[in-house]
């Protein structure tokens, strides 16, 4: 069987992993859709290219709002923590 070319909303967040109503909500509008009368359909490589622009680094790695980076005398960056 030949892979889909368009999914539905529903199809789009199941394959997301979310809801409906959250797809709707936080993502829909950030992907371009193929209109067919009512109809709203998504490219499956649309979801997958808004996710991994979406993605991001796990919270070990990313730097809280609370700290910023500087640089030492000899160039090299270090997150300064702000208390």
């Amino acid at each position: 069987m030949a892979p889909r070319l368009l999914l539905t909303r529903q199809e789009a967040a199941e394959a997301l992993g979310m809801s409906l109503s959250h797809f709707q909500r936080h993502v829909q509008g950030h992907i371009p859709c193929v209109y067919s009368g009512q109809l709203r359909l998504y490219r499956p490589a649309d979801l997958e290219s808004w996710a991994e622009r979406t993605a991001r680094a796990p919270a070990s790695r990313r730097h809280s709002a609370s700290s910023r980076l500087v640089e030492r005398r000899d160039g090299k960056p270090v997150v300064a923590v702000r208390r």
